[in-house]
């Protein structure tokens, strides 16, 4: 691996000191990986237990057909999070069928204190602004178990596209949106009660994860990252309600992006510093790093945040605070025009054209969509979606949608996506099948390992009695949708999705 940075280490051995030759050291280890672990479907009655909504899954156990716990083995937790477990450095989980459904996620452990400490509840407005590749962001819509308003923001085209698809394989509804954080706050005003700021910033906690994070820093990387991050958290806090919380992350160990960037945000903004738990392995930030002017105050409050050195923790580096906000920063945008709607739908194109109402109606959509969610539990927002040209969403709240639309905000996804209409059918997308749970499929199909392999590299399956579109899925974890014509079952696992390196997974000791 590539040694550290000449201009990191000049900068990073007079703060730690004696302790700098562990910490060095530390970054020559192997990286340490964790798993978020969901509850099983199935295992609790009604919907609400099921994969789409069920939040913090504590310690529910994965199973595969032969009733063995798929991650028995996982003995140890991180210490922070009663749902995840470490991970060998040699597992196979990475490229087994489990990681493709909402069954597991696998994450750097020190990143999953964020979420806990952001704290998201059911009900709650919940933005996550620097959302991509969607590791947070599928944490926090599972706590909110598909109550309240959830968006997850991403600028950059193609993050942003990993996110859609990480949010989807997890089944999770949320308004997705690509957007400058300035633009966002424009469109939205003073709307949330809580926002993650997981800011980017100049990556020194993935170096040794990831070698080319080594190659790529430079000497004025911090600060032209800490420039970014107070134009991201200013344009955060104008869509902070009173009263809100906003925690502020990143993976990074110097103090511009870190302890400086929490002094500064205390001097300019109407915040403080909530305490946050001081976990096993995690330090208090570091005072003593703040600029000579800062005030005594100040000083006091940033024992509140917290730090995790590789050297001292599991995991490879994390920086985490947690703001009140106690007014806004700004009055709220004037109220936008209200968008274009044609027969009570929302019509509209890529970056806001409206587009030419399209048949079938609105009433024809709603008959078939009602014939495949015609189960008790099914939420209502699914019976009654929003409708944009010839797809249909479960929205969480459509004056948002609305109002992002009128602002010409790009929106990736206004909420979960249920169909598509083509040719006068309805045609269900992935979405809701990794959103839903078999028993309130019309019809859905078991695979064992072998035979969900091959389904996720694209084969088709055999007879399996299913006629029309049914749920795939591995003892109750979606997989996609297939249907059944005489003789076999038809592959619909989207295309883009598709994996030809999956490999059974072996549990690990056996």
């Amino acid at each position: 691996m590539q040694g550290l940075p000449r201009a990191f280490e000049q900068r990073m051995k007079p703060l730690l000191g004696e302790e700098w030759s562990d910490f060095r050291d530390a970054l020559e280890h192997p990286p340490v990986r964790a798993v978020r672990v969901a509850r099983r479907p199935g295992e609790a009655a009604g919907l609400g237990d099921g994969p789409m909504h069920k939040g913090l899954a504590n310690e529910g156990p994965i199973h595969d057909r032969r009733g063995a716990s798929l991650l028995g083995s996982l003995s140890e937790r991180v210490p922070w999070r009663e749902d995840a477990r470490l991970l060998p450095t040699d597992s196979t989980l990475g490229r087994s069928v489990w990681v493709l459904t909402s069954a597991c996620y696998i994450q750097e452990p020190s990143a999953m204190a964020a979420v806990p400490a952001l704290n998201p509840q059911p009900g709650e407005r919940v933005l996550d602004l620097c959302a991509a590749p969607g590791s947070k962001a599928t944490d926090i819509a599972r706590r909110m178990q598909g109550q309240g308003v959830f968006v997850a923001n991403e600028p950059h085209p193609a993050r942003v596209r990993t996110l859609v698809e990480n949010l989807e394989r997890c089944g999770t509804p949320a308004c997705v949106t690509q957007a400058y954080p300035e633009q966002l706050a424009a469109a939205i005003g003073s709307y949330f009660d809580a926002i993650l700021v997981d800011a980017p910033c100049s990556g020194e906690g993935i170096f040794r994860k990831d070698p080319e994070a080594r190659a790529e820093w430079r000497e004025n990387s911090p600060i032209q990252c800490a420039a970014r991050q107070r134009e991201i958290l200013s344009a955060a806090f104008s869509m902070l309600r009173p009263g809100g919380r906003l925690v502020y992350s990143t993976c990074t160990f110097n103090p511009m992006e870190n302890e400086q960037m929490v002094a500064w945000v205390l001097e300019h903004f109407p915040v403080s510093l909530e305490p946050l738990p001081l976990w096993p392995g995690w330090d208090v930030g570091r005072s003593d790093w703040l600029d000579g002017q800062v005030s005594s105050l100040v000083r006091e409050e940033i024992s509140n945040t917290r730090r995790l050195w590789p050297h001292k923790g599991i995991g490879e580096g994390h920086f985490i605070a947690r703001f009140r906000f106690h007014d806004k920063v700004q009055p709220a945008p004037d109220s936008l025009q209200p968008s274009l709607r044609v027969s009570g739908r929302r019509l509209s194109g890529r970056r806001g054209r409206p587009l030419a109402q399209r048949e079938p109606s609105v009433a024809a959509w709603q008959d078939e969509l009602d014939a495949w969610l015609n189960a008790e539990g099914v939420p209502d927002s699914w019976r009654h979606p929003y409708v944009l040209c010839d797809q249909m969403y479960a929205v969480m709240d459509k004056a948002l949608v609305d109002r992002l639309q009128a602002a010409a905000i790009r929106i990736k996804r206004p909420g979960l996506w249920l169909a598509s209409c083509e040719r006068n059918r309805i045609h269900p997308q992935h979405a809701l099948a990794m959103a839903s749970i078999p028993h309130l499929a019309r019809h859905a199909v078991a695979l064992e390992e072998a035979d969900a392999i091959r389904y996720l590299r694209g084969e088709s399956l055999p007879d399996a009695g299913l006629r029309g579109w049914g749920l795939i899925h591995i003892d109750g974890w979606p997989l996609g949708w297939g249907k059944g014509v005489p003789g076999r079952t038809n592959n619909l696992y989207p295309k883009g999705l598709r994996r030809t390196d999956l490999e059974p997974y072996i549990t690990p000791g056996h």
